[in-house]
């Protein structure tokens, strides 16, 4: 075939393509482009028109989750048409435009800023191409969104939805509206987002039956509100259909389908089945990293959503340090704490909080809040919920008053944002018993924690966590008020349903059985009380030694803070009943013993081990990894300026502390 011949051929063979993607063989439409594009590359002919094509498949690249490989061709693009010379074309201006949208998914903020700004000022001389205008808008509204600029976007977006009854396209208003909808998801107003994206998805008549991507991130932002209100049916029919379709349609090795991976991952945490939150979320962790850098805002947040779940299954040894990546993360990114850096602050207060470090988690809830207020997010169900958080770290700390006008307060939010069928009305509902309690008024605390209880079960189900324990909660309240049958079945089912979704040996289920011990030692049931704080004590010591190996000296005596009460009741039952059990003394003294031992940690091992050796090599090397360990605990704290500066390397001073610690441990 003659090369003009090959060039016709190839002229053509998009027009193939586009028809076999519009069939949904997206495959196939790569193919045909990637054909197109070898011939024309060396076609004299030709070259004019390739970086279009190379622009169309760009796209078709990025449908298929190659992230990087769109990103070159986008790019190779580029290069082409600046070698023409044909920098003011609408083809060139749509290449930036593309490049630009990449940056923001790839977190690269300061390069997009610069495509989007080189676009506007080239735009101005194309006023009369309103979608380019429309494109260039749209891009600018989802880069200041990603940057946490909400005042910004919302100036944008505003008068843009004014005006969308005026003759704007289907899709420029599904997309306005969309975009209105992740405004009101960052304010925390998900009833309002919700009745938002239900217009954007009639108007562009998203269907996760047959999805492209815009239909993907509209139909899971839709997801996350469904579930934040309690609509959890239809989130789980959405969410397992553009599971199956976008493996069929994409790929299994797609971003489409990660990124539904990883929202059913999040929608079983936060509906409370934790094995399948475990197991799409390790899936979707590896294919993050296939399409996302380490150091991107995706990642950030994917550390932050693995660190809630840990501490739901009791995994607590990586979760400081994974939040300290997360922080590191997107302050580095940013360069400044946005509601997202808010965001991880609160699970580390949460982290703190269920290891007993009061102090610390107190301060990191309020700088959570500080972040919210400087970003004109004070009254956001973001607020609302750290606050909650606040309140009870004031309430453990014996500081009812404060507590009690936290409690009020974050409930006033609640109420006004989600309304009373969801689970953070439930949970301050759930706090506020727990302050009628601490008075002892044990009739209204349990008005409370049954309307708690019951809105759990109708919104998410028996099985969700909250409602195991919102049942043992109840239980102990009404122990303490007298009525033994009630609690009796409460404390049966709440610890039924605990093992069945956590497994018989979880280390929470100590307070339950402890709990459930304590009612039958009230109520003169001196076996039963004695044989389950025999479980309690068992379940505790077998915890102690499973799940917190990982922890610092100071981190574990800190944890032992926080099951005091549940070892005060133990130990105040055996010494009531040593006529009736004299060996009780002995079960004291072996607990106590157990509990301290465990306190002793790997690192305090290590350097005990180290220093008895007198070998002055292996105490440099222990020098050494303090060093590093230093270094990494400044690193955690800066921005990408000031680890340049300070040439600071993450990832470096990780993999070195790792070795440091490793080769300690082979010699110790």
């Amino acid at each position: 075939m003659r090369n003009t011949d090959s060039t016709g051929f190839a002229m053509i063979l998009p027009d193939i393509a586009d028809n076999i993607y519009i069939c949904g063989n997206i495959p196939g439409a790569e193919r045909k482009y990637a054909q197109a594009i070898e011939i024309l590359k060396t076609s004299s002919h030709g070259k004019k028109n390739l970086p279009v094509i190379l622009n169309n498949y760009g796209n078709i690249l990025q449908n298929l989750g190659r992230i990087r490989d769109a990103d070159s061709v986008y790019r190779f693009a580029k290069k082409q048409m600046e070698t023409s010379g044909d920098t003011l074309a609408p083809a060139y201006l749509n290449i930036l435009m593309n490049l630009a949208r990449m940056d923001i998914e790839n977190s690269v903020f300061t390069q997009a800023d610069s495509l989007l700004n080189k676009i506007e000022l080239a735009g101005e001389k194309l006023s009369n191409n309103s979608l380019l205008m429309q494109n260039l808008r749209l891009s600018r509204i989802k880069l200041l969104l990603a940057q946490s600029r909400f005042a910004e976007a919302k100036s944008i977006i505003e008068p843009e939805l004014v005006q969308s009854v005026k003759g704007h396209s289907a899709w420029y208003n599904s997309s306005i509206n969309y975009y209105a909808a992740e405004y009101e998801i960052a304010a925390g107003n998900y009833g309002k987002a919700l009745d938002v994206l239900r217009k954007s998805a009639e108007l562009y008549k998203a269907d996760a039956a047959n999805p492209d991507n815009f239909s993907i991130s509209l139909l899971l932002k839709k997801v996350l509100c469904l579930t934040k209100t309690g609509e959890t049916a239809e989130a789980e029919r959405i969410l397992t259909t553009l599971l199956e379709t976008s493996a069929k349609k994409f790929g299994t090795g797609s971003v489409q389908y990660i990124q539904s991976i990883n929202e059913l991952g999040k929608f079983y945490y936060n509906t409370g089945n934790l094995v399948n939150a475990q197991k799409y979320l390790a899936i979707a962790g590896d294919g993050i990293l296939t399409f996302y850098s380490e150091r991107s805002l995706n990642y950030s947040a994917f550390l932050n959503d693995l660190a809630l779940l840990e501490l739901q299954t009791g995994k607590l040894a990586e979760i400081e340090s994974r939040l300290s990546r997360a922080l590191s993360i997107r302050l580095g990114i940013l360069g400044f704490k946005d509601q997202g850096y808010a965001g991880i602050l609160n699970t580390r207060g949460i982290y703190y909080q269920k290891m007993g470090r009061r102090n610390d988690a107190a301060v990191t809830y309020s700088e959570a809040l500080d972040i919210l207020k400087s970003n004109g997010l004070a009254n956001s169900a973001n607020a609302a919920l750290f606050m909650n958080n606040l309140a009870s770290v004031s309430l453990e700390t014996g500081n009812s008053e404060q507590a009690s006008g936290l409690f009020n307060e974050s409930l006033r939010i609640i109420e006004n944002t989600f309304g009373k069928t969801n689970l953070y009305y439930a949970g301050a509902v759930n706090n506020l018993a727990s302050i009628y309690f601490e008075k002892g008024d044990y009739s209204r605390a349990s008005e409370y924690l049954k309307e708690a209880v019951s809105v759990i079960r109708s919104s998410y189900g028996e099985r969700h966590p909250e409602y195991c324990k919102a049942l043992n909660s109840l239980a102990l309240i009404l122990t303490e008020a007298g009525n033994y049958a009630e609690a009796e079945s409460l404390f049966i089912r709440a610890i039924e349903l605990k093992k069945e979704i956590f497994g018989a040996t979880h280390p929470e289920l100590f307070s339950y059985y402890s709990n459930f011990a304590y009612h039958f030692g009230k109520s003169d049931k001196y076996p039963l009380a004695d044989s389950l704080y025999s479980v309690a004590n068992n379940l505790l010591i077998e915890g102690l030694k499973k799940y917190l190996p990982g922890l610092s000296v100071e981190e574990k005596s800190d944890y032992l803070n926080t099951i005091k009460s549940g070892l005060g009741r133990y130990y105040i039952f055996n010494i009531r009943n040593l006529g009736k059990k004299p060996e009780g003394g002995g079960s004291i003294l072996n607990q106590q013993i157990l509990t301290k031992a465990s306190v002793f940690s790997t690192e305090q091992r290590i350097r005990n081990d180290v220093i008895a050796t007198g070998d002055p090599g292996l105490i440099k090397k222990l020098d050494e990894l303090n060093i590093i360990r230093e270094k990494l605990r400044r690193a955690y704290a800066s921005t990408l300026d000031e680890l340049r500066k300070n040439s600071l390397n993450i990832d470096q001073l990780e993999k070195a502390a790792a070795q440091y610690q490793n080769e300690l441990l082979k010699v110790t």
